[in-house]
């Protein structure tokens, strides 16, 4: 398995080509593959020994994307303009641009900013939205290492990118779909620090 830098030009060519790159976040690796290469999920799918009955999350390198690819009213703007970059997954109503296999058929999806910013300048450096779930088996814990990558996946990814991740505490995960927010998994970020921007408090 080949070892990379954020900075180096080839994994993020290799994900532009449509190949599996892992890399560390804020909590744990994660596995990253483009989002429209349908090929490419059901790589990953396969990859992590893992049955296709969740959504992956989509991470991107700023919030633009988000408005891209989703429906955003002015109370979910709020959200996502002063917690994001951040430890918070935002499911949002999908546009129809997102092909149905990304979201197994359902109307939405989790989007995600990271706060690590050298991840940050990667994503925005490969142009394309990247599905990432965490790296491990179904049913295992995340790894948190490249040595742990390496010990979990051998040649079945196309490399992995140097670095460590922060605490293991995950990002928040947070349903904006309705009349009010709803915490799906509790992190560091609070439903208070939600619902301070959700409703303009």
């Amino acid at each position: 398995m080949k070892l990379y830098e954020f900075e180096d030009e080839q994994p993020k060519k290799i994900l532009v080509d449509g190949g599996i790159i892992a890399f560390p976040t804020e909590t744990v690796f994660g596995l990253g593959v483009r989002f429209d290469r349908k090929d490419s999920f059901d790589r990953l799918i396969k990859v992590k020994e893992r049955p296709s009955t969740k959504p992956f999350t989509m991470m991107v390198g700023d919030a633009s994307w988000i408005y891209k690819y989703s429906f955003v009213d002015e109370r979910q703007k709020r959200v996502i303009d002063s917690l994001l970059p951040g430890e918070l997954t935002v499911i949002l109503k999908k546009r129809p641009e997102i092909p149905p296999y990304v979201t197994l058929g359902g109307d939405t999806l989790g989007f995600r900013v990271p706060g690590y910013d050298r991840l940050r300048k990667f994503l925005l450096d490969v142009n394309v939205p990247l599905l990432v779930p965490s790296a491990n088996k179904s049913g295992f814990p995340p790894a948190k290492s490249v040595e742990e990558i390496e010990n979990i996946f051998g040649d079945e990814i196309d490399g992995v990118i140097n670095g460590t991740t922060g605490d293991s505490i995950p990002s928040t995960v947070v349903l904006l779909t309705g009349e009010k927010p709803v915490v799906l998994r509790q992190g560091k970020i609070t439903i208070e620090q939600i619902n301070k921007a959700f409703y303009n408090k």
